[in-house]
Order: C-alpha cells, then sequence, then structure tokens
C-alpha cells in the first residue's frame, strides 16, 4: 500500500526535474547568467567559509581542549591595567600544588625569544625553530609521539624530541634518529643531548610550531631559576585542569592568588582556555575585547550578503522574464494545476539551477583556493568530510530555496483567464519590491567597492609609513655556526665588502622586542612609585645598530666605543623616556 504513492512521488519529482532541466536548456542565455551569478557567489562563499572554519578549528585539535588553560596575569600599569600571558617560572608547579583542581602544569619559554637554532647531527648542520618545555608537556599537548613514551621523552636535561620532518632531514628515516646525540646553538649557548622521542609534525592549525623540543631543565641551566618566586615573569604557563572543573570557580579562587602565594599584591592572577587565545587575544585595561574573532564575524558576514546578492541577482533576473512565462502559466491553471504544483515546478528550476552553480563553485573553489591560502597566509585545504559536504549541501538548498522562492510564488499567482488573454499587471507593491531588490544590489555593489579602496590605502599606508628606520637597502638575514660564534669579526669582514656601507647585529629581529625585565619591577630610577609596575621591552644591539637603521636620535647619542664599555649604558624611545628624569638618549 506504501510503495505505490512513493513510486508515484518519486515519477513525479522525476517529472519535475526532467521539465526544469528541458526549460534551462532551452533558455541558454538566461541559464548562463544565473550560472555566472550562483556560481560566482557560491565559490566566493565557500571560500570565505573554508578560512573561516579553519580559523574557528585554531589549536582545538588537543583531546584536552576543554581542560587545558593557559595561566594569564592582570597587573597595573600606572592607572590602567595590562593583560599578559607572561608569569613566573614557579607559577605552574605552586598551582599544581595548591590547587586540587589542577591536574598538570607545563611551562615553555616565549617561543618568540628564538629564531632558528643551528642544530648539528655528524657533519650535517641545518637551521630549526624549537623551544624549551617541561617534561608534561606531551601529557598536556596532543601531539603525538612516533616514538618515545610521553611521560619519559623529556625527563632529562639532556634530552631532545624532534619532528618526523626533522629526522627525516637529519637522518633519512625516523626510526635511524632514537639515541642519536645532537648538538644545538642558540647564539652564545650550545649544548649536546640525546634523541629520545619523535613527535609529529605540528598540524597546519596549531599555533605552535616547533621542529624539535628541549627539557625545560636544559634552560635552567642557562639561566638558573631565581631564589624570589614571582607571579609575573617571561615564561609561558599552562594548566590542565579535571574534568567537570568549573572555569569561573577557578578563577575566584585566583583573584587573591598572587598575592598570597608570591606576595604580589598589583597582580591578579586567571586562566584562559588555551584555544580561545588565537581568537580572543585582545585586552584593553584588563577586559577582554575580541581578537580575529572580529575578522571571522565579518568576512562571515560578508559571505551571507555575497550569497544574498547572488540569489537576489537571480529573483531579479526570473522576475523580469515573467511576461514570456504568462501563457504557460494560464494553460496549466486552466487544465486544472493547482498553485501548490505550480510554486513546486518553479522551486524545482531553482534547485536544479543552485546544484549546477554548485558543480561548478566547487571546480572554481578547488581551481582558486592555491591563491586564496596565498592571500590569507594560511594553509587552506578543501576537506570532503561529512561536515564540509553537509555545509556545501546545505548552501546549495538554502541558495535554490531563497533565489526561487519569490520568483515561483510571483509567477504561479497569475490569473489564468487574464494570462490567456495576454494582460499582466502587476501591484505597487511587486513594484516597489523589485525595485527594493534592484536597490540592495546596487547599495551592497557599491559599498563593497569603498570597502576596497579604503582597504588598498589603508595597505598603502601600512607600507608607506616611516617606522622609526630606514628599512630601504637593509640586508637581514640570522647569524649561526662560526658567525654567532664570532660576530665582532664577522661584523668587520663584512664593512670591508665593497657596498657594504655599515654592519651591525642585533639579539632578536627588531619588530619583536620579545626580551623584556620580568614585569618592570626590575626597571628602577630615582623618583619612582614602587608600586607602579611598566613592561619595559629591552632589545640588546651591538654598535653602529642605529646608525645602520638610521634611526634619528631625539636627544643624547647612540652607543659608541669611542667611550669604552657601553654595558652599563641604556638609550631609551621617547614613549620610555617619559618616565624617566635623566635618560642618556632618547630615539
Amino acid at each position: 500500500m506504501l510503495s505505490i504513492p512513493s513510486m508515484r512521488n518519486l515519477d513525479i519529482l522525476q517529472h519535475y526535474l526532467k521539465n526544469s532541466w528541458r526549460y534551462l536548456l532551452k533558455d541558454k542565455r538566461f541559464t548562463l547568467l544565473n550560472l555566472i551569478g550562483l556560481s560566482t557567489g557560491l565559490a566566493c562563499t565557500l571560500l570565505i567559509s573554508i578560512w573561516v572554519r579553519n580559523e574557528l578549528r585554531f589549536d582545538k585539535f588537543h583531546e584536552k581542549d576543554d581542560q587545558l588553560y593557559e595561566v594569564m596575569i592582570h597587573e597595573k600599569a600606572g592607572n590602567r591595567i595590562a593583560t599578559s600571558n607572561g608569569t613566573g617560572d614557579y607559577v605552574g608547579e605552586t598551582l599544581l600544588k595548591d590547587l586540587p583542581e589542577v591536574e598538570a602544569a607545563v611551562i615553555t619559554t616565549p617561543a618568540s625569544w628564538f629564531q632558528k637554532f643551528s642544530l648539528s647531527a655528524g657533519s650535517t648542520t641545518i637551521g630549526a625553530s624549537g623551544n624549551f618545555v617541561s617534561h608534561d608537556y606531551f601529557n598536556a599537548f596532543s601531539v603525538p609521539l612516533i616514538h618515545g613514551q610521553t611521560d619519559e621523552v623529556l625527563t632529562n636535561k639532556n634530552s631532545i624530541a624532534i619532528s618526523q620532518a626533522l629526522a627525516i632531514k637529519l637522518f633519512r628515516k625516523p626510526e635511524h634518529a632514537i639515541g642519536k646525540v645532537l648538538e644545538w646553538k642558540w647564539q652564545a649557548y650550545s649544548g649536546k643531548c640525546l634523541v629520545t622521542g619523535i613527535f609529529a609534525d605540528f598540524p597546519a592549525n596549531s599555533s605552535q610550531q616547533h621542529d624539535f623540543l628541549l627539557s625545560m631543565d636544559a634552560w635552567n641551566q642557562i639561566v638558573p631559576k631565581g631564589d624570589v618566586q614571582t607571579s609575573s615573569g617571561p615564561f609561558d604557563n599552562f594548566v590542565v585542569l579535571k574534568k567537570g572543573t568549573d572555569i569561573n570557580q577557578i578563577n575566584k579562587k585566583l583573584s587573591g592568588f598572587a598575592e598570597t602565594s608570591f606576595n604580589d599584591s598589583t597582580s591578579t592572577l586567571f586562566l584562559r582556555k588555551y584555544s580561545d587565545a588565537y581568537l580572543f587575544g585582545n585586552y584593553e585595561n584588563g577586559i577582554q575585547t575580541g581578537g580575529k574573532i572580529t575578522n571571522v564575524r565579518l568576512f562571515s558576514g560578508i559571505a551571507i550578503i555575497i550569497l544574498l546578492v547572488a540569489c537576489i541577482n537571480f529573483m531579479n533576473l526570473s522576475t523580469a522574464r515573467a511576461s514570456l512565462r504568462v501563457k504557460e502559466v494560464g494553460v496549466k491553471k486552466a487544465l486544472g494545476a493547482r498553485r501548490a504544483t505550480l510554486v513546486f515546478q518553479f522551486l524545482s528550476e531553482s534547485m536544479v539551477m543552485s546544484f549546477v552553480a554548485l558543480v561548478i563553485a566547487v571546480l572554481l573553489t578547488s581551481a582558486l583556493l592555491p591563491q586564496f591560502s596565498a592571500i590569507t597566509g594560511k594553509a587552506l585545504a578543501f576537506q570532503f568530510d561529512i561536515k564540509m559536504i553537509l555545509m556545501i549541501l546545505g548552501a546549495a538548498l538554502l541558495t535554490g530555496l531563497l533565489a526561487g522562492s519569490y520568483p515561483a510564488f510571483h509567477l504561479s499567482r497569475f490569473n489564468p483567464a487574464i494570462t490567456l488573454k495576454g494582460g499582466l499587471t502587476s501591484s505597487v507593491g511587486e513594484i516597489l519590491v523589485r525595485k527594493g531588490l534592484v536597490v540592495f544590489q546596487f547599495t551592497v555593489s557599491v559599498v563593497f567597492i569603498i570597502a576596497v579602496m579604503v582597504v588598498y590605502r589603508q595597505i598603502r599606508y601600512v607600507q608607506e609609513k616611516s617606522l622609526g628606520y630606514n628599512k630601504d637597502n637593509i640586508v637581514y638575514f640570522e647569524m649561526n655556526g662560526r658567525v654567532a660564534e664570532q660576530p665582532e669579526s664577522f661584523l668587520t669582514q663584512l664593512k670591508s665588502v665593497p657596498g657594504v656601507i655599515n654592519a651591525s647585529s642585533i639579539q632578536q629581529k627588531i619588530i619583536l622586542p620579545a626580551m623584556l625585565p620580568g614585569n618592570g619591577a626590575g626597571v628602577r630610577w630615582e623618583g619612582k612609585n614602587a608600586d607602579d609596575k611598566i613592561r619595559f621591552f629591552r632589545m640588546p644591539v651591538n654598535y653602529d645598530l642605529i646608525e645602520t637603521m638610521n634611526i634619528e636620535i631625539a636627544e643624547g647619542r647612540s652607543f659608541s666605543k669611542r667611550y669604552g664599555n657601553e654595558s652599563a649604558s641604556i638609550v631609551l624611545n621617547e614613549a620610555s623616556g617619559k618616565f624617566w628624569v635623566q635618560p642618556l638618549g632618547m630615539l
């Protein structure tokens, strides 16, 4: 009994789809115009959706994502509150000891401290990025170990875990790396270590990207822990909370933790979900104010508007051709066709158009994705998993229904007696709707054109804005190997090369002065308020850097060998110079 109507419904559906396809092939110009509009709109929407999906999934691949938190700190800086993830080297272990809700604690040095390490295996030396981490790192972060045990791989201070890609570069096969001795060098520091683990390469949507990891105990040999325990500092501390822990209750406990545990009444510790740092990384005066999530929301809105404009274009083209289908509607109604039947017919036409446009849009997206990835700076991929397939099919279904709804109800309402006589009238409301849709299209187009012009001018402004130093004709490269061991000799020889006007060196990139003396508490001057914690970013530089970069001296002088050892001298920028009474020099 049930099979007969289901087969009949299937035949009816097949009949509608066949007629829709024939109609679209019959009017090729109309079909081509609509396909161009819909496929372009869908392709733009798909490209933006792939980027948005990648942003929303950033750092969320960790198995303990719901339990993994980063220790943050609010610090009073004058009359404002500065928020950062820079905390002291005793913070993590103190939280683990004093809070029963903490399951594990991990401390790492900031990755921004290091550029490339020089890593040697026998006669092979390459540059690689690395960091120092505590032994529980692999228990907290989901970086799969191909060889080695998570609880043992970094327990020894002379241990090193390397990525699969690095193991292949150095030893051709990952399994050949285990037990081998590697020597690392970074600036004036070096050490030998034993390969105890091989980990899978970090995924592209990870904020941490390391070729190798060293034990935090090795760092403590370079810079021993101080006797004074502080809540603030330059380190990154992470904790894994026990399942079911209420983060709000934990943060209430931490409200006075800095004072009771570290004798710091001007700072407040709190926990932020690790995977939220990428999208919600901005703080103003101690209040979270968004971050990259703003761009995600903006481009999501743009994708919706683009798809809406494509649908409106379809509606306008369809309703504009209404006069050509008047007699068709009249005949079908005269023969007994109900309005619902006609609505379904016109919707089936738009659905067929939408899914054909979807196929073209998928092909366009696949072809444009490499260029789009280069523009966004992301390793984007068209992954056909269940969620992506459902999203694509849902977008096509929604587009077909949205684009075909108004034409379907508009065409199916015609009176057969009037239409067969050739008469066709439009109400004031219909005219206003059509004009409104056209106005909306043009308005969106004008807004997008203006937005493109603003972005273009802003990019030009950033490119032409004076950075405070001359970046033209400056060649920058990282010093490794013997060059790092004997920088003065290298710079002397470099200055003698024809065409080289001047040369100098710096401890890190000039746009990333990552080294800082704690939270500013160690920077003192006459008249300073002892309760003020002002962050001073430190940039160790060599002689002649100011002259090489053509940095303007506002007052005082730059470093010079003519004055002997300048290790006790300092040059400030104008912003920091405002806090000092008698600065030596200001940039």
